[in-house]
């Protein structure tokens, strides 16, 4: 009897535990700040940071990211591109990175098929797996002669 009432107590504190974990989880997924702007969507990172992660028009040629966001009437700084962010951009053909972005996430580019060049600010310190992959018209990837991380040799990286 004794062992038949622990195992429910023990489970009904299991029980509470995992609804309130969830619970709690929700509520951060419900806050998270995004907001669309020219045809990209940026999510708040932190106080001061956010991150391109979806192009809205698949049909767009030419994207220029801002290095600067307004996101519920406040600022962030844009630091990073996300994985996949432009994934299936068909279309883009260039692409103008600011020197705020740090960060080009795995997949970034992914089957962004004629898309001819790119030039990675100095700033970028991380570009991820496959960030290039099936950019079958990519024929060069410029890197600022004064990142410290990436080099381009001949166009390529």
């Amino acid at each position: 009897m004794k062992r038949g009432l622990l195992f429910v107590l023990i489970s009904i504190i299991l029980i509470t535990t995992l609804v309130l974990v969830a619970c709690d989880s929700l509520k951060q997924f419900s806050n998270k700040e995004d907001t669309d702007n020219e045809n990209l969507k940026f999510v708040a990172i932190n106080g001061s940071e956010a991150k391109v992660t979806q192009c809205l028009d698949a049909k767009l040629t030419t994207v220029e990211i801002p290095s600067i966001v307004k996101i519920n009437d406040k600022s962030y700084t844009v630091t990073t591109i996300d994985e996949e962010a432009f994934r299936n951009c068909a279309s883009l053909t260039s692409i103008t990175i600011p020197d705020s972005v740090t960060s080009i996430g795995d997949y970034a580019f992914f089957e962004c098929s004629s898309l001819t060049s790119i030039t990675i600010p100095d700033s970028v310190t991380t570009i991820g797996e496959g960030a290039f992959v099936d950019c079958t018209s990519l024929t060069s990837i410029d890197i600022d002669k004064n990142n410290t991380h990436y080099k381009s040799i001949d166009g390529n990286l």
